[in-house]
């Protein structure tokens, strides 16, 4: 492996390295190399190290850089893309890279679109105080217009998006309308395997637990059968269906008339909470807003939007225009929540 990765590459940069020269990996090779490719911690307690991983794979999914089918992960490939076109263009590299594109990158630019420049912000994600997740420098093309950039994009061999990113993805991916349509209700409350039963969602707490209070049926229940997991939602009339753990989430939370997407006009950011993660064509497109990782809050007291949580944790998007926010909420059955003045975090400006 060391072969692969030279000793020059910066290490938040080697993971992405590695499986652009791969093409693909099982997930079981990639938790392998997750301590040294991905992480960087000097903890002294034990981390949860398989959320740590999911996590990872979720941000990095959300960036464009890989996609994850079939208990494999795999590279996507390079594309350029515009985060917005006016008043001045600028585009965002995704998917497959290594230094030689980079630099291919670099001088095509400055040697044939002078008025052009290459921007790399450094990233990661602060976990705790000793515990860092390493994701890829993001790379932008600035000031260049459409037909230029599909010159730009030509000559890498990269796909191109002239259309800008982030409403064209909301627009193509699927709604929690669309995703209940698809259920097939064939489980019974009665003949519901309780002593499977590992989890059940709190809609107001925003997160799995292993409590269930007496008396009280949950919407989403996570069971475990050996060492598989699935997730039922029930409805109204006690019936139930098998459901993606994402989308039955806020399933549960509709239910209960609970809404948790809040957004900042004067930041113009999107938080979401973290137990509570977009579906992934959702958090791509809201990630592509920016094309940088998401940071994270705590709340404090969440009483003042009906839930029963103190201090949970929350994914900042940064740079998300009001119409993607409210587009994104609508897929999710949500209703945006809008504040001002939440979020002041310190960013470079694009």
């Amino acid at each position: 492996m060391e072969k692969m990765i030279p000793e020059t590459i910066p290490e938040q940069e080697k993971f992405l390295y590695y499986l652009s020269a791969l093409g693909t990996v099982d997930k079981s090779v990639f938790r392998q190399w997750f301590g040294e490719l991905c992480l960087r911690s000097d903890a002294k307690e034990d981390l949860n190290i398989s959320f740590l991983e999911n996590r990872y794979i979720r941000v990095m999914q959300s960036l464009g850089h890989i996609d994850d089918s079939g208990g494999k992960l795999w590279v996507c490939p390079p594309v350029l893309s515009f985060i917005r076109k006016d008043p001045k263009p600028i585009a965002l590299l995704s998917g497959a890279c290594d230094s030689d594109l980079i630099s291919t990158l670099d001088h095509i630019i400055s040697t044939e679109f002078p008025q052009g420049e290459v921007l790399c912000v450094k990233q990661s994600q602060c976990v705790s105080s000793d515990t860092v997740l390493l994701f890829p420098d993001a790379f932008f093309i600035k000031n260049i217009g459409p037909d230029d950039l599909r010159d730009v994009a030509r000559a890498l061999g990269a796909g191109l998006q002239t259309e800008e990113a982030p409403p064209s993805i909301v627009s193509l991916a699927g709604g929690i309308d669309q995703m209940s349509q698809r259920l097939e209700w064939r489980k019974y409350r009665e003949d519901e395997p309780i002593n499977s039963i590992n989890r059940v969602f709190s809609p107001h707490l925003l997160h799995f637990t292993g409590d269930r209070e007496d008396g009280r049926d949950y919407r989403l229940v996570e069971y475990r059968f050996n060492y598989l997991y699935e997730y039922w939602i029930w409805d109204d009339t006690e019936k139930g269906a098998v459901v993606q753990r994402d989308w039955g989430r806020y399933m549960a939370l509709n239910a209960e008339g609970v809404d948790v997407l809040i957004y900042d006009e004067d930041a113009g950011s999107l938080a979401v909470p973290t137990n509570v993660p977009l579906p992934v064509n959702l958090a791509r497109a809201v990630t592509a807003c920016s094309g940088l990782v998401p940071y994270e809050v705590w709340s404090g007291d969440l009483r003042g939007l009906g839930l029963h949580a103190n201090n949970v944790p929350f994914d900042v998007y940064f740079g998300v225009p009001k119409d993607v926010g409210v587009s994104v909420a609508e897929k999710l059955g949500q209703r945006l929540v809008t504040v001002g003045g939440v979020f002041q975090p310190e960013l470079c400006t694009l």
